[in-house]
């Protein structure tokens, strides 16, 4: 099982915070260290400048494209951000749609449109080395990326690298917030009208991409995009989510206990045909549907999980349970004093446990330190 997209999405709606602990430093030759505080001489980047660098890089983009021949009926303008920290702007024009159909060959309305808004078949891509100065904080934040996977406590500190550090990331940019900042910045550029110097359809649209079809669709795109032009550009998609709410009805009458059980098993289901992702949902829509549960969720969720670490020894489907006990505490609301304590309890066990790894400690110790449901979409 894997709950980084429901990670993701908490964060992406403003339900969980930006990590705040410290920073990666960029030292020279490319290594890279933690620390919790910035080092004397390297420059800090926050999240509100990382911020910045977008929108500003992306205008740098717009405004040479703009003065191109092919700046004609352009109907998409995509910030891509994918899990391999690596950026790029993709536009597109009716013209070049037209050509690339051509060559797929497509009938079907729902391939057609698939194609028409997938930025990897958009005929105009640019990245860091197109943005302008601002394009070295992006080539900076690849770096960092490209090496930053792991817990923050298998990385060096500054003064055990020899190479002078450079610049400092606030760690929360890398550990999964560079989606969300990335989401600010088109947010921003759109109440800049900074695309006006398009020559624009009356259905352009500009959004965020990530990667994950289901995520995008379910959560980013719908973050810039207006609601009556989302479900103008995508009818389908329209139609599955009226689907979606119609489904959900059946499963209301579960309790809380009854409804880990099924929502699991959704987990593991494949994603072709197990609802909710055949209705274009993504693993954070099913811990959303948790949610209504409240503090029950919690308890027994705890209870599941004081079960499971105290074990010696786990079969590899136990390791899934515990990973998604964990995520499913971040949609019960604010734990309780007891709870809390009892958390900090199973953190522990865990990484006292040889059969368990540290990372499945860490959501537990931030879930501690940070209370559900708190609104941070202004950086």
């Amino acid at each position: 099982m894997n709950t980084y997209y429901s990670e993701l999405g908490r964060i992406l709606d403003g339900r969980t915070p930006l990590r705040k602990e410290g920073y990666f430093i960029l030292h020279e030759g490319n290594q890279i260290s933690y620390d919790t505080s910035v080092p004397v001489g390297a420059a800090m980047v926050t999240a509100r400048d990382f911020t910045h660098a977008l929108v500003e890089g992306c205008k740098s983009i717009l405004d040479t494209f703009s003065q191109r021949s092919e700046n004609e009926q352009v109907y998409a303008f995509n910030l891509y951000a994918d899990e391999q920290y690596s950026f790029y702007i993709y536009m597109n024009t009716n013209s070049s749609f037209l050509e690339t159909l051509e060559e797929y060959e497509y009938t079907e309305p729902t391939e057609i449109n698939a194609l028409k808004y997938n930025p990897g078949d958009f005929s105009f891509q640019y990245w860091d080395a197109h943005m302008g100065e601002y394009g070295e904080v992006i080539k900076q934040f690849e770096l960092i990326g490209d090496r930053a996977s792991g817990d923050l406590s298998e990385f060096n500190r500054p003064d055990a690298i020899e190479g002078t550090p450079i610049v400092a990331f606030e760690v929360g940019i890398i550990k999964a917030g560079f989606n969300l900042l990335a989401v600010n910045a088109i947010q921003q550029l759109i109440a800049e009208n900074a695309f006006n110097v398009l020559n624009k359809t009356d259905q352009f649209i500009a959004y965020v991409a990530t990667g994950n079809d289901l995520l995008d669709y379910s959560i980013t795109m719908r973050k810039t995009i207006d609601s009556t032009m989302f479900y103008e550009v995508f009818p389908d998609i329209r139609e599955r989510d009226q689907s979606y709410l119609e489904q959900l009805e059946s499963y209301q009458k579960l309790n809380v206990s009854e409804s880990l059980d099924y929502w699991m098993e959704a987990v593991h289901g494949s994603y072709a045909s197990t609802f909710p992702y055949s209705h274009c949902k993504s693993e954070y829509e099913i811990f959303k549907q948790l949610e209504r549960f409240g503090n029950p969720l919690a308890q027994e969720s705890i209870k599941r999980l004081e079960s499971l670490v105290a074990k010696k020894e786990l079969e590899s489907e136990e390791y899934y349970e515990i990973d998604y006990y964990i995520e499913c505490l971040y949609f019960s609301g604010n734990l309780s004093e007891a709870q809390k304590e009892k958390c900090g309890e199973l953190a522990t066990i865990i990484q006292n446990n040889k059969a368990l790894d540290n990372a499945y400690a860490a959501p537990l110790w931030f879930l501690i330190a940070n209370e559900p449901l708190v609104n941070i979409t202004e950086l």
